[in-house]
């Protein structure tokens, strides 16, 4: 258990030095630009929340 413990920070300690990723979004160009940034920023916030939820329910 130990040692599967020490893998799994070495594994978060990796991917914390990998570059991020980079995401580019279109929408419809009859948007201005405001709402299409907060279009956005709603997008990625609730993909974040997405992700932390499923790594909560898979216990990690």
């Amino acid at each position: 258990m130990e040692e599967k413990e020490k893998n799994h920070k070495e594994e978060n300690e990796q991917n914390l030095q990998k570059p991020s990723k980079k995401y580019t979004f279109s929408f419809h160009p009859s948007l201005d630009e405001q709402t299409a940034a907060e279009l956005a920023e709603e997008l990625v916030d609730h993909t974040i929340k997405k992700a932390i939820s499923k790594r909560k329910g898979l216990g990690l």
